[in-house]
């Protein structure tokens, strides 16, 4: 038993040394833990993440590159490296929850909210949109420019402010907006 895994789990080698180390990994982690250990199994043998639970209680996640123990020309066991990943785990859930609330705010957003490309070509547009617009598929506004939905009287205006925003601020500026039926909308950009 390594330093650095007594460390991750607060339990010194003696403690560990003849017990069942499964006692130290998360329930909700132990059954797949020891399916992809046991010999014979048929799991492809790779790197997977389980948490432990250290003496401290605290969950810790690890990753763990096991390989095959081979005696006599038969597999034995398992053994591999354990990883703390906690810090990264707990960055790459706390990105997912983010990126949650981002997409519900967008989705559920009355407004339209669009993101282009930096020569004006549609990427990203909300459901706000389509109802403003009123456009059903999206397919009928991505990657479409997005002077095709600003009035022509209004063209010459959005490209000049578009060359002004990378160099100031605009704060909110209004144009008239055209639908694909042809009628027009007043919008605030911003």
């Amino acid at each position: 038993v390594s330093a650095a895994i007594q460390k991750i789990i607060g339990y010194s080698a003696e403690e560990l040394i003849g017990t069942n180390f499964l006692k130290t990994v998360h329930p909700d982690d132990r059954q797949a833990l020891i399916n992809r250990l046991t010999p014979q199994s048929t799991q492809e043998i790779s790197s997977f993440d389980f948490r432990f639970v250290n003496r401290n209680g605290e969950i810790r996640w690890c990753r763990s590159l096991p390989s095959i123990v081979i005696e006599d020309n038969k597999e034995v066991g398992r053994k591999g490296i354990l990883t703390d990943i906690t810090n990264s785990k707990a960055a790459e859930i706390e990105l997912k929850e983010s990126e949650e609330l981002y997409r519900s705010i967008i989705n559920t957003s009355p407004d339209s909210i669009i993101i282009t490309s930096m020569d004006g070509i549609i990427l990203f547009a909300s459901p706000g949109s389509s109802i403003m617009f009123g456009i059903k598929n999206q397919g009928e506004y991505l990657n479409h420019s997005l002077l095709e939905f600003i009035a022509p009287e209004d063209q010459k205006k959005a490209l000049e402010n578009i060359k002004l925003m990378f160099s100031k601020p605009l704060g909110k500026v209004e144009y008239k907006a055209q639908r694909p039926d042809g009628s027009v909308l007043i919008i605030e950009v911003n």
